[in-house]
């Protein structure tokens, strides 16, 4: 092997070696650069969510049901679309309330009367129906494995009001416990009021 043929291969080597430092700076910055942004974007979007006001008293299957603490970290914001509005309050005990509502008249007048659930309607049926309201409770368990939600089944769900700063609801009707055989024959009496204020809106609507 001549020399000039040895000092060609240090060279190669040389600039290899120092083209790999070069992209391992480089990809270290780029993920340095990628990790503040996305860290800055969850710090922008926890400062600028609201801690809403709320307040939920209901009686489900003769147990009482009250929820007035925000878990902002585990509660949504509200969804509103052109037809429908939907959002999840939790607090700090692992209570829930999940509301989904679907209507050609939302925001266009109140109160606004729903009648037909979701759970009531055949899977085949739900897509195709402008009009219906799903309402779930998710009560205190003492065992995590065994969740204790209930679900309106029948009767009238009442937007009374709804607006970017307040929305509020009644209902009555008869609900079940999901995850048993037979939901018809185990239905139970559910009536109470949803009262929500000062939340975060991700606004959907189109004009």
């Amino acid at each position: 092997m001549n020399a000039v043929y040895k000092v060609t291969i240090l060279l190669l080597i040389a600039f290899y070696l120092i083209s790999c430092k070069n992209d391992k700076k480089t990809n270290s910055k780029t993920t340095v650069k990628t990790t503040i942004l996305e860290t800055s974007k969850k710090m922008k979007k926890e400062n600028t969510r609201k801690t809403a006001i709320v307040n939920i008293e209901a009686v489900v299957n003769g147990e009482n049901f009250s929820l007035s603490k925000y878990n902002t970290e585990k509660s949504t914001d509200v969804i509103y679309q052109n037809n429908a509005v939907q959002f999840r309050i939790t607090d700090y005990d692992g209570q829930s309330v999940m509301v989904n509502l679907q209507s050609p008249e939302m925001f266009m007048q109140k109160p606004i009367t729903i009648r037909q659930q979701t759970a009531a309607l055949p899977i085949k049926e739900v897509h195709g129906t402008k009009e219906q309201s799903k309402l779930t409770f998710d009560f205190k368990s003492d065992d995590p494995a065994i969740p204790i939600i209930y679900e309106m089944y029948d009767g009238e769900l009442v937007i009374e009001e709804i607006s970017d700063t307040k929305i509020e609801i009644t209902f009555n009707g008869r609900g079940f416990r999901m995850g048993i055989n037979n939901k018809d024959a185990n239905l139970f009496p559910m009536q109470g009021k949803i009262v929500t204020e000062n939340f975060t809106v991700n606004d959907f609507r189109m004009n």
